[in-house]
């Protein structure tokens, strides 16, 4: 699939099938945000994936006790190590793991397979839940399956909303 074509049949999945997700396609998914910039390359970051059942049930539990995030086969979990502040002001773990976890989502859309970014969980609990240490920096968490419904596409700004030439 074309890369526009992925961006625009994009959408947050909140309902999946039960159907595993094949090791080969999580590699895919996974190389996909191996391969994506990080600040001075230093690559200080790691994706946790869950699929222990018990664990995904609980997962729904600490993600703001949205249960439905635990009915997804798979849950990545985006992690900095190395928080440092860059000389924009901008700290690395929040930027690098956004980019990585972008390649990811939408080279799971190119596959045919839903996410849904959350920033809704409670950190303390997933870290307790995975054994991550205190020094890691939890960003963003997201389910990964086939979906079993795909919403209607929302509505976006216009481009000359958010565009501001500086000519």
């Amino acid at each position: 699939m074309e890369l526009n074509a992925v961006i625009a049949s994009r959408r947050s999945i909140r309902k999946y099938k039960p159907t595993p997700v094949e090791n080969e396609v999580l590699e895919q998914i996974l190389e996909a945000g191996r391969a994506a910039p990080t600040a001075r390359n230093d690559q200080d970051w790691y994706c946790a994936v869950v699929r222990n059942p018990g664990i995904l049930s609980e997962m729904g539990t600490a993600c703001c006790k949205q249960q439905w995030v635990g009915e997804a086969p798979a849950i990545l979990v985006l992690c900095g190590t190395n928080n440092r502040e860059m000389n924009c002001g901008q700290y690395t773990n929040p930027v690098d793991c956004s980019i990585v976890l972008t390649h990811m989502i939408l080279k799971a859309a190119e596959l045919g397979l839903g996410t849904c970014w959350l920033g809704a969980f409670e950190a303390d609990q997933v870290r307790a839940l995975l054994n991550i240490p205190e020094t890691d920096t939890i960003v963003a968490v997201t389910p990964l399956g086939y979906a079993d419904d795909v919403p209607q596409p929302r509505p976006r700004k216009d481009l000359n909303l958010f565009v501001r030439y500086i000519d």
